[in-house]
């Protein structure tokens, strides 16, 4: 509690200078930077000197002047901008912001406010009795973090539990929401921080950390949109990444050898089921050791590539930051040589045991060992292996230890197998890390692992990133990584680490993605069917239901369980998984258009249903539906055996997406969902982007866009993004926007294709455009007031170039075009 704490005192004076209001209090010192009408930042210098200024989170840092005003009005100065007023308390001083009408968003909890023990920095904050808070990175648990504690600390978390915590990511930023308002803070310091959102007391929250300096964000919304926009505006926007990232993903502990790989392609192909990339798990290399490759397993990756490639398949190896420790090794000789590895102060070099037993790590600090890490790609890229899985970035190494009795039952049947043929000489993998008094560079500050660890898997991804935009610089890099910190977004896809295959870690990662895309992750997934153990069949399809909208969809399972494939169980279950897989690969038009959008603004791809529905309470703690972007609403089935259940709908109007039946929101609507349902319902006024099925993401141009049209009574929008999905040059404007807008006018349903926007050019196609619910067959359809021709069959509609077609008993309108670009 605040005992051990030195409390900041009473303002002896102020300062104003360009953007800047220093309060003195006493030896310390506290900035208030006002970056825009809407951000504020905060720092605090206990003894008076402001640490060196530099974030390997924060990319934006110049803003354009804001404008602002302070008024000294005794007790309280009074910092006013467009937006907020800063209320600055001078005995003692305690800040508060309040919006232009006067309503307090946020508050120093008046008793203690800021406080410092030692190295140790800490802010309590008042609670209101409605407050809610989103966010966090990954967290395990509620979507509502109120009452929460949680640590930020990179850790090799396998097998968590619904209780666990830290985890693999550390992301400090989370959102509050109040009476419909919402605002973000982003407590940028790297050691390890607490986040007590309630626990310990029902009037204030805290945060606080183990060292370096007390430096926050304050972010206004009212919207929580807006929140997420500013804050990917000041840590970076999310990568716009492959469409091919899009697809499908198959993984396991390990897939080898070659022959393997290629007798599952042809399998994936057999039984129709979409899928795009494979990942290579640590028995792809030699003895364990990264950019490396067992010969006798794979004794031509050229050759498997091309293989690969030729059946429509990408491969991703996996790479972790130890590099072993031995004179054979030519990575680790130059390493040496060159002064990269991490080190003790007394000049000692670091040596840890990981997969390829004792082990040398990369300062990543250091922009010449990022260079050198990043070079070390160059063969990958030769070989044309699609992207890079950052590992044990945490980072994670083992320790001779017992194994503690709540992991026993689970690890046994799995033991022997991890301590095979060249296994690391290691009783169990623990959430050891590295010495906390190992030195990084740190820009020359020396700083030890303590100040730099939540930050190592940020750096190695950056150090990947820019390595891969070297050696292929106009392609876009796909890396997906394990560990993470704020910022992550600029560079590499995340997934939730090892999961278990069980239901409640089906329903637990439904809110752990929904807050990473509040944290402005959107490319995230977790391991489908989960990792340790096996899924059972419904396990799986269920899994799989959900998975077919997350971003990031891929399976992942552990080295010796069964197979987990979607066609292990039989027909009646890969039929349900193929239809899900297959619904996914058809809105990828629409899920691209959704990844550009948040390369734009940061909002996520999956959205919790507060995102878009703020003004409606009921929203607030629902978990177990989400969002696909604005319009599509899912409602997974999480429990064994459940084939019902209840779902909120929002206000509006939804239409049940198997059935058609309307509903009118906001209600609660129980739901049939036997194995080969999910709930799903699109929102009325819905204009959705879709194309055919496709094994793979281009496995062929698409020759015709679906156009869907949910209509209703008010004007509905949308602008479909094309680019070539794989290169760079949409940074050079070739790229497509095409505008949509759908109307009624009267008895008139009127679509139009607007003007559109780049000099991409899609492969010749045309439009299909499917409205639903239409009451009535139409007298007349025209396209710019030219009458088309009804066609008289769907066999003839198939073959026209343009026409028409109404079904009496679905009560629905086809109409063909060609899409002339205009």
């Amino acid at each position: 509690m605040q005992q051990d704490f030195i409390l900041l005192g009473d303002i002896t004076s102020y300062e104003v200078k360009d953007n800047r209001v220093l309060l003195v209090c006493g030896a310390a010192k506290v900035e208030l930077q006002i970056l825009a009408p809407d951000l504020l930042r905060v720092r605090l210098a206990p003894q008076g000197v402001f640490e060196p200024d530099h974030s390997w989170a924060v990319v934006k840092r110049d803003w354009p002047p804001a404008d602002f005003k302070v008024e000294d009005a005794g007790e309280v100065l009074r910092i006013r901008t467009a937006e907020l007023i800063v209320e600055v308390k001078r005995s003692p001083c305690r800040l508060a912001i309040l919006d232009t009408e006067g309503f307090t968003i946020n508050s120093d909890y008046p008793p203690y406010g800021i406080g410092w023990s030692g190295r140790r920095v800490k802010c309590w904050k008042s609670l209101e009795y409605d407050e809610h808070f989103y966010g966090f990175g990954e967290k395990t648990g509620r979507l509502d973090k109120r009452r929460s504690v949680m640590v930020m600390w990179n850790t090799d978390a396998f097998g968590y539990g619904p209780e666990t915590d830290p985890l693999y990511k550390s992301i400090p930023f989370f959102i509050g929401l109040r009476r419909k308002k919402a605002y973000g803070i982003f407590f940028d310091n790297t050691y390890k921080t607490i986040f007590d959102m309630g626990h310990t007391a029902e009037d204030f929250y805290s945060f606080e950390a183990d060292g370096g300096e007390l430096n926050y964000y304050f972010i206004y919304g009212p919207s929580v949109k807006k929140v997420i926009e500013r804050y990917t505006e000041l840590t970076g926007r999310p990568l716009l990444h492959p469409r091919w990232a899009l697809g499908h993903q198959q993984s396991r502990y390990s897939y080898y050898p070659a022959e393997r790989l290629l007798l599952l392609a042809d399998e994936f192909r057999k039984t129709r089921i979409p899928c795009d990339v494979f990942y290579l798990d640590i028995h792809y290399k030699e003895r364990y050791q990264s950019f490396t490759w067992d010969r006798n397993r794979f004794s031509d990756p050229a050759r498997l590539v091309s293989e690969m490639r030729a059946k429509g398949f990408r491969l991703i190896p996996i790479v972790n930051p130890g590099v072993k420790a031995d004179p054979s090794n030519k990575i680790f000789v130059e390493g040496v040589q060159k002064d990269y590895f991490c080190k003790y102060a007394t000049g000692e070099l670091y040596l840890a045991k990981v997969w390829p037993g004792t082990c040398a790590f990369p300062d990543f600090t250091r922009e010449d060992v990022r260079g050198w890490w990043g070079s070390l790609h160059a063969e990958y890229v030769k070989l044309g292996l699609a992207g890079i899985w950052n590992d044990m970035n945490e980072p994670a190494v083992f320790v001779e230890r017992s194994i503690p009795r709540q992991l026993a039952s689970l690890l046994e049947p799995y033991m022997n197998l991890m301590l095979g043929r060249g296994a690391p000489y290691i009783e169990l993998m623990t959430h050891r890390t590295m010495d906390l008094d190992v030195i990084h560079y740190d820009r020359g500050q020396n700083s030890p692992h303590e100040k730099i660890h939540n930050v190592y898997g940020l750096l190695m991804c950056m150090a990947t990133y820019e390595g891969l935009k070297r050696l292929m610089p106009n392609k876009r890099p796909f890396i997906l990584t394990r560990a993470a910190y704020a910022g992550i977004q600029r560079y590499s896809a995340v997934w939730t680490g090892d999961n278990t295959s069980s239901w409640e870690h089906l329903a637990l990662q439904i809110p752990m993605l929904l807050n990473l895309g509040l944290s402005g992750v959107p490319m995230a997934g977790d391991d489908i069917g989960g990792f340790a153990s096996t899924a059972t069949p419904e396990l799986l399809t269920r899994w799989y239901q959900i998975g077919a909208f997350i971003p990031l969809c891929r399976n992942h399972t552990i080295l010796g369980s069964f197979d987990q494939e979607a066609w292990v169980y039989g027909e009646k279950y890969l039929r349900v998984i193929r239809e899900f897989l297959e619904l996914r690969y058809q809105l990828i038009p629409y899920l691209y258009t959704l990844l550009y959008q948040a390369s734009k603004t940061g909002h996520p791809i999956i959205r919790p249903l507060l995102l878009e529905h703020q003004d409606d309470p009921n929203t607030y703690t629902i978990q177990d539906e989400f969002l696909v972007g604005e319009f599509i609403l899912v409602a997974p089935i999480i429990h064994e055996d459940s084939r019902r259940r209840i779902v909120y709908l929002p206000k509006g109007e939804w239409i049940d997406y198997w059935s058609e039946s309307k509903h009118q929101g906001p209600a609660y609507l129980e739901v049939d969902a036997p194995i080969d349902r999910a709930p799903i319902f699109i929102k009325s006024g819905t204009i959705l982007p879709m194309q055919p099925s496709m094994l793979y993401v281009d496995e062929k141009p698409a020759d015709t866009l679906f156009i869907h049209v949910y209509p209703s009574d008010k004007p509905s929008m949308f602008t479909l993004y094309e680019d070539d999905g794989e290169t760079r040059d949409y940074e050079k404007g070739i790229y497509l926007l095409t505008p949509f807008t759908f109307t009624k006018e009267g008895d008139r349903l009127v679509l139009q294709v607007g003007d559109r926007e780049g000099a991409y050019k899609p492969s010749p196609r045309s439009f299909m455009i499917i409205i639903h619910l239409v009451e009535k067959k139409p007298t007349r359809v025209s396209l710019n007031d030219a009458a088309l021709t009804q066609a008289t069959s769907p066999e003839e509609m198939l073959k026209a170039e343009q026409g028409w077609i109404f079904d009496d008993a679905k009560k629905l309108l086809q109409v063909k075009i060609r899409d002339n670009g205009k």
